[in-house]
């Protein structure tokens, strides 16, 4: 049964939460006009950039763009409730992670009944091409994107979001926005950065490599090359990683045309060449759907450009 809704800022008698009392202070001080043409700016600025989503699931609006959603007035999590939501998310993932392996190996879970067999047998998203395939480190979904609500002061998840999780260049994305916007919230106020995510997402891919590769490529695949510029071309720029489109991915004879695939991608300096030939060529492709991009993307572009001047290796 639904309840009265929480407020983030007051608690029930009315005072503002200690957490919030520095950002209530700056929005009293603010006048209402000016918050309101920084969400005009910002609307703006997204869409001359071309940060936009596309909609699915909606028969009137299907495949649509629309602006990412952006709210001016930041949610506050003191540091200990984030500590602790941190380490549960940690430890859902990694029991997600855990089931995925034991579904297609041992099925203990299934033979204790704790799920019905029927519902993961014979669910469209089960792969029996993966029954007994060995991921390092038992890792079968790198990145999970978990949604969180909040219900009666506490935070429930959602949904997980393990196939295809989205959201995290929205994430970085906004922050930048906010840091343009309203400096002044981040000179005087402890607030814990987001921008070093790229290094985090090339550190866990560089650890899903197979063993003995000193030097593994990374490969960040997209539906579309602005999205692909918006979160690899980052990762790219942190480790030189490979920028693919889903299409430029083909697999013919299952799992043997895979691991060739995925030994191309490794091989040696001539596949980085390939790798390096590609990063130029997203970056050119996401400047042309979004020219704003340019200034934002050259370093990468002359970084890239440098490394097939030098025959990198």
């Amino acid at each position: 049964m639904a309840g009265p809704h929480f407020d983030e800022m007051r608690d029930e008698n009315g005072a503002v939460r200690a957490h919030f009392r520095s950002l209530a202070a700056w929005l009293a001080d603010t006048p209402a006009e000016r918050v309101a043409e920084k969400r005009r700016e910002a609307d703006l600025l997204f869409h001359r950039v071309g940060i936009t989503f596309a909609v699915y699931g909606d028969e009137n609006d299907e495949g649509a763009e629309r602006l990412i959603p952006f709210d001016t007035i930041p949610r506050v999590i003191p540091q200990g409730e984030w500590s602790e939501l941190a380490r549960g998310l940690e430890q859902r993932v990694t029991a997600l992670n855990r089931f995925l392996h034991d579904i297609y190996h041992g099925q203990e879970i299934l033979k204790a009944g704790v799920i019905p067999a029927e519902q993961v047998l014979t669910n469209a998203a089960y792969e029996v091409s993966m029954v007994g395939l060995e991921l390092p480190n038992h890792v079968y979904s790198h990145i999970a994107g978990v949604d969180l609500v909040r219900h009666d002061g506490k935070f429930y998840v959602l949904e997980d979001n393990l196939r295809t999780p989205s959201g995290v260049s929205y994430m970085l994305e906004n922050r930048k926005m906010m840091m343009r916007l309203f400096p002044e919230l981040f000179a005087t106020r402890s607030i814990r950065p987001v921008q070093h995510y790229p290094d985090l997402l090339l550190e866990n891919l560089h650890a899903a490599a197979p063993a003995g590769q000193e030097r593994p490529t990374v490969a960040v695949l997209t539906p579309v090359w602005l999205a692909c510029a918006l979160l690899g071309a980052p990762v790219a720029s942190a480790g030189a990683a490979l920028l693919v489109r889903d299409h430029a991915v083909q697999v013919g004879d299952g799992l043997a045309d895979a691991e060739a695939f995925a030994a191309e991608l490794a091989a040696g300096p001539t596949e980085r060449r390939v790798a390096l030939v590609r990063t130029l060529a997203a970056v050119d492709r996401a400047v042309a759907l979004a020219p704003a991009l340019a200034d934002r993307f050259a370093p990468l572009r002359d970084r890239a450009a440098a490394a097939l001047a030098r025959g990198d290796r």
